[in-house]
């Protein structure tokens, strides 16, 4: 039996819902959502710049959705879900194996993409390799594919690997450049609405807090490690609390409040026996 290939409604309409997207939301900015609805169902064509517009959503090239590349779309989702799982668990070393893979490499087409890989990139060499400039030059390299385009709306890998630039600055003892990045990320995050608010973002908060501890602007830290708290019951996550109860230690110590200070080592204790299984 031959396989069945879909037609270019079809893979839009699979793609879309891949992206959790509604027709609305699709078409909010670039057209009408009764477009959207006439081309899912084969009825009509886009004009070239619509087309362009959806496909920068839907964050696929404009090739892969002419020609209905669904499998190979969602391979590569596949492929970056597995990446960011073990990213997220810190396993930096196995990230850094998966991101080196020759086939994955060669599936990178779209800017975004080519910005998460080097996100991780960057992120792999300086939590696992302690290269600290040559993850400089990663999260740069990366940085630029998107940033400053003219866009109305930084988004959150755009924060978290300006957040991430920050504290490999801090590490390299640019402590000027270090503050810079985190802070203006740390704003970014504040400013966000909270629907496009990501748990990963926690850790935002956590360099931020990290580089005022180093500058020992310690009430300023406190700020910042308490929206950490908030972002993280916002999402019930565990991300980056160890590192915040950790640290929100170090700062009451410093602050000789000895009797708090120990509270925070035993919370921070307790989620890596929790994460240790």
């Amino acid at each position: 039996m031959e396989e069945s290939v879909q037609t270019f409604g079809q893979t839009l309409k699979t793609l879309r819902k891949q992206r959790k997207l509604t027709q609305k939301m699709l078409a909010e900015g670039i057209c009408a959502q009764s477009l959207i609805s006439r081309v899912e169902n084969d009825e009509e064509l886009p004009n070239a710049l619509v087309l362009q517009q959806i496909c920068q959503r839907l964050e696929v090239t404009m090739d892969q959705l002419m020609l209905s590349q669904v499998e190979e779309i969602t391979e590569l989702n596949r492929k970056f879900d597995e990446i960011h799982t073990h990213f997220i668990q810190t396993n930096y070393e196995k990230v850094y194996t998966l991101i080196h893979d020759e086939n994955f490499i060669n599936q990178l087409q779209l800017e975004v993409d080519l910005q998460r890989y080097y996100y991780y990139l960057g992120s792999c060499q300086y939590y696992a390799k302690n290269q600290n400039q040559f993850a400089i030059e990663s999260l740069k390299r990366g940085i630029l594919y998107t940033y400053g385009q003219n866009k109305s709306n930084i988004s959150t890998i755009e924060i978290q690997m300006i957040s991430c630039l920050g504290r490999v600055y801090g590490e390299s003892g640019q402590l000027e450049e270090a503050l810079k990045c985190t802070r203006y990320c740390y704003n970014c995050l504040k400013e966000m609405p909270n629907e496009r608010k990501t748990f990963e973002l926690v850790k935002v908060a956590y360099n931020y807090a990290d580089i005022l501890f180093q500058l020992k602007e310690l009430d300023l830290a406190l700020e910042a490690i308490e929206e950490g708290f908030l972002l993280g019951q916002q999402f019930s996550s565990y991300y980056y609390l160890k590192e915040l109860f950790l640290l929100k230690g170090l700062i009451l110590q410093k602050k000789e409040k000895m009797l708090e200070a120990s509270e925070y080592f035993e919370l921070a204790e307790m989620i890596k026996k929790i994460e240790n299984g």
